[in-house]
C-alpha cells in the first residue's frame, strides 16, 4: 500500500497537467471570428491580449468580443476563417496616456478681410484616454510670423481643453474639438502688446500606426478667437487654418 499511494497521487498530478495543457482559450468575435490561443491580459470592460499558436500577439476591444470560453485544444491550429483580421491587430489600441507634437503650415485671417498671412504653425497635445474611441487633454495651436521690412512680427495662438473622438473602436480616424484661451501677440518697433480672448479649434487627423505605441498623423485645425484690439469696447475675430504632420505616443 504504501508503494502504490505516491504512483496513484503522481499520476492524478500528471493526469491533472496533461488535462490543463489540452485547454485553450477561445475568442468569439462579433463577425463570427474564431480566435484561439491563449490570454496573457485582460482589462475588464477594455479588451483582451491573446497569443496563438504561431507566436502572434493580437489585442481586441470588447465591444468586438461576442463571448470569451475555455475548451479543449482542437487538432487544427484554427478554424476556418479564424485568422484574425490585420486591421483587427494591435496597432489601434489605445490606452492610458498620450502625447502629441505636429508642425506645418498655417493660414492666418481676419473677419471681413480678403488677404491672408502664411506663416510656421505647430501643435502640441497630451491627456488621458477614456476608452478606444475617446481621448480627452489639453492643447495647444500656435502661428507666428516676422514681417521683416517693418521689424515687427505676430502670434496667435490657443490653449484649449478638447475632446478627440475615433470614429472606430479599430479605426485611426478621429475628430477633434474644444475651447479656451486665445492669445494674439504683436511686437513692433520694440514694444509688444498681447490680447487674449475665448478661442475654440475643430479638427481631424489619421494615425498611421508604425509601432505598439507610436504613430505619424497627418492633421488640420480650423482655429478661431476675438479680441478686443482697440479698445473701444469691440471685438476683431481672427481665425487660422492650420495642417501638418504630427508625432504621437499612445
Amino acid at each position: 500500500m504504501r508503494r502504490v499511494l505516491p504512483f496513484l497521487v503522481c499520476l492524478l498530478v500528471c493526469a491533472g497537467s496533461l488535462g490543463a495543457q489540452d485547454m485553450e482559450d477561445v475568442l468569439y468575435l462579433k463577425d463570427g471570428t474564431v480566435v484561439r490561443g491563449m490570454i496573457i491580459e485582460q482589462v475588464p470592460n477594455q479588451s483582451v491580449r491573446i497569443r496563438t499558436r504561431d507566436g502572434s500577439v493580437y489585442v481586441y476591444t470588447f465591444n468586438l468580443i461576442d463571448r470569451i470560453a475555455r475548451e479543449p485544444v482542437q487538432g487544427q491550429a484554427a478554424q476556418p476563417g479564424a485568422q484574425p483580421p490585420q486591421e483587427q491587430q494591435l496597432k489601434h489600441a489605445r490606452r492610458g496616456f498620450w502625447i502629441g507634437v505636429g508642425f506645418g503650415y498655417g493660414s492666418l485671417g481676419v473677419e471681413d478681410g480678403d488677404e491672408r498671412e502664411g506663416g510656421f504653425s505647430g501643435t502640441l497635445k497630451l491627456g488621458g484616454t477614456l476608452s478606444q474611441n475617446l481621448l480627452i487633454g489639453v492643447q495647444t495651436n500656435g502661428w507666428t510670423k516676422t514681417f521683416e521690412e517693418v521689424d515687427a512680427s505676430l502670434t496667435f495662438g490657443i490653449l484649449a481643453a478638447v475632446v478627440q473622438f475615433y470614429l472606430g473602436s479599430n479605426s485611426g480616424f478621429y475628430l477633434s474639438a474644444g475651447g479656451g484661451l486665445g492669445t494674439l501677440s504683436g511686437e513692433a518697433f520694440g514694444q509688444t502688446e498681447t490680447k487674449t480672448g475665448f478661442g475654440w479649434v475643430v479638427g481631424a487627423g489619421y494615425d498611421l500606426r508604425l509601432g505598439r505605441m507610436f504613430s505619424l498623423t497627418p492633421y488640420v485645425n480650423f482655429v478661431g478667437s476675438s479680441f478686443d484690439i482697440f479698445d473701444i469696447g469691440e471685438s476683431v475675430s481672427f481665425n487660422l487654418i492650420q495642417g501638418g504632420l504630427a508625432v504621437n505616443w499612445h
